[in-house]
């Protein structure tokens, strides 16, 4: 299967996807939402993958296995990176060759030699050619984070993971969810950019260069479609940004990041807030 011509490559932004992802030149904002991301994946992963984090509690003291873990338009690469220590075999791969060029280059600096050769593969190419390279039921887990919100045929997915997948494993799966845009939207009284939302007139050409942010995403429900038509079972599902996104003065506890930090892990696993949060991870399980 080949690479639909308008799937998204950053290769033009790759500077600019650091610094509003992750941040840098001290944007405490942009650190927290990043900050947040890998904290609730980290959670969800740590509670539904056993041996995932064997230094981390109980687990360093029993012996477990190296996994063979997947990560999909994985960007800068940092959960290879974090994987790769705790002793698994990582396979990377992202269709942008510049993003590719520097995850590498990262975690080269960041890893010792004995743990960046546990990074076995750099795949720059499109997941859908990957289909040659990866044999079927041969993953222990797939990392999937923000990336199926820029695929032009992203009903296409679901079915090629879980062929990859071994029984029994899982997908560490995380999206951005258009419905958290439009109450931003609502709250900040933004009503003609909701009204052209609702009549569909989406201005694509605004985030194919220059923008982060997907202007036509799946939705919620969409997506629940075609992971279930798939195969998968839903494990864990968690939302990412449940409230900090849409406070518009700092007052009380908004007024501390770290405030603000714990309640929204807190919040994250209530599911009323799931629909609404800005990013909604999932642990989906491809039954045994």
């Amino acid at each position: 299967m080949s690479s639909p011509e308008g799937d998204r490559n950053f290769d033009d932004l790759v500077e600019h996807f650091a610094g509003k992802i992750y941040g840098n030149h001290g944007q405490q904002g942009v650190v927290q939402k990043g900050r947040l991301r890998h904290a609730v994946i980290h959670r969800d992963l740590q509670a539904w993958v056993p041996g995932l984090y064997p230094t981390d509690g109980l687990q360093s003291q029993v012996q477990i296995q190296a996994l063979n873990i997947l990560d999909i338009g994985a960007g800068l690469g940092q959960w290879v990176s974090e994987l790769a220590e705790q002793g698994h075999v990582l396979a990377y791969n992202d269709i942008s060759s510049k993003m590719t060029e520097q995850a590498r280059e990262l975690a080269r600096q960041k890893l010792t030699d004995e743990h960046f050769a546990r990074c076995a593969r750099w795949w720059s190419k499109p997941y859908q050619e990957l289909q040659s390279d990866i044999k079927p039921c041969s993953q222990d887990l797939i990392l999937c984070h923000a990336l199926i919100e820029w695929l032009q045929e992203p009903e296409k997915l679901f079915p090629i993971l879980f062929d990859w997948l071994k029984p029994g494993a899982c997908l560490s799966f995380c999206h951005y969810n258009p419905a958290g845009k439009r109450l931003r939207n609502l709250i900040f009284g933004n009503f003609k950019a909701v009204e052209k939302e609702l009549q569909g007139e989406h201005q694509k050409h605004s985030s194919a260069r220059g923008g982060l942010t997907p202007t036509n995403p799946s939705s919620i429900q969409d997506i629940d479609g075609w992971w279930q038509m798939a195969g998968f079972e839903c494990l864990q599902q968690s939302a990412i940004r449940v409230f900090s996104d849409y406070t518009l003065e700092k007052r009380g506890g908004l007024s501390s990041p770290e405030s603000v930090f714990d309640m929204e892990m807190a919040m994250s696993q209530d599911p009323n807030f799931v629909h609404s949060a800005r990013y909604r991870h999932m642990v989906l399980r491809k039954p045994r």
